[in-house]
């Protein structure tokens, strides 16, 4: 096994490595939320792990944000509501919307589509397809409830959690 990333090396700041505002979809992309300072503006770190850690940097107001598994497609999230996800390399906005509540977790699932919890619903929203506009309902939920799509997208996986 080698070592493929040194993330100090990345010029991050270590407190922003040890927290939530970084994500690691796939092997393709490691995203960081970086705020050297409480005067500063934000920024989003993307480390491409395919192309030699190439390091972009760009000033986002977002809360946190995730890149697509293999594409050059950010997801933002702002106030815990708000939604934008941008094609970095067309450099375009493909989607934008605002959620009647908190969205609790996000993920893509697919090559496609991006998974929204929030307390009382399950969406998936298609980024890609033109003709969805916002989040669509997939069905209610219990908050005690862990939601999985399975890859083949035929069979949800739901189990109740109790403490």
């Amino acid at each position: 096994m080698c070592k493929c990333l040194t993330i100090n090396n990345q010029h991050l700041t270590h407190i922003e490595i040890l927290t939530i505002s970084q994500t690691l979809e796939s092997d393709s992309f490691v995203c960081v939320r970086e705020k050297k300072s409480e005067t500063a503006s934000p920024e989003v770190v993307i480390i491409d792990l395919k192309q030699e850690n190439n390091v972009v940097r760009r000033p986002i107001k977002a809360d946190s944000a995730i890149m697509h598994w293999t594409k050059q497609v950010i997801a933002l999230k702002a106030q815990s509501r708000t939604l934008q996800i941008f094609d970095l390399g067309q450099k375009a906005k493909l989607k934008s919307a605002t959620m009647n509540e908190d969205v609790v977790f996000w993920k893509w699932f697919s090559e496609t589509t991006l998974g929204l919890v929030t307390d009382t619903a399950v969406f998936h929203w298609d980024v890609f397809d033109p003709t969805q506009a916002s989040p669509v309902e997939i069905f209610k939920r219990n908050p005690n409830l862990q939601v999985r799509r399975g890859s083949c997208r035929h069979w949800l996986d739901i189990a109740n959690t109790c403490i």
